[in-house]
């Protein structure tokens, strides 16, 4: 994650990875207004949909991320 600034999301709008490029950049759950507005006209099984959508890119992403800089996780 320290390639990527040690701060990503996914926005629960489109999936999208955002990678946030300064400390400034407060956002943290949608990757711009129009999502943030689109997000609230949807219905709830719509949107309970795309957050499971956008869990499952955050797991690979992570998976990924973690492979790319030979993060092994420990296994109890």
């Amino acid at each position: 994650m320290e390639e990527l600034g040690g701060r990503f999301f996914i926005c629960r709008n489109c999936a999208k990875l955002v990678v946030p490029e300064s400390f400034h950049d407060r956002r943290s759950v949608f990757c711009c207004k129009e999502c943030e507005r689109k997000y609230w006209k949807k219905s709830e099984a719509m949107r309970k949909m795309r957050a499971a959508e956008a869990y499952d890119i955050y797991q690979k992403v992570d998976r990924s991320i973690k492979a790319l800089i030979g993060h092994v996780p420990e296994v109890c």
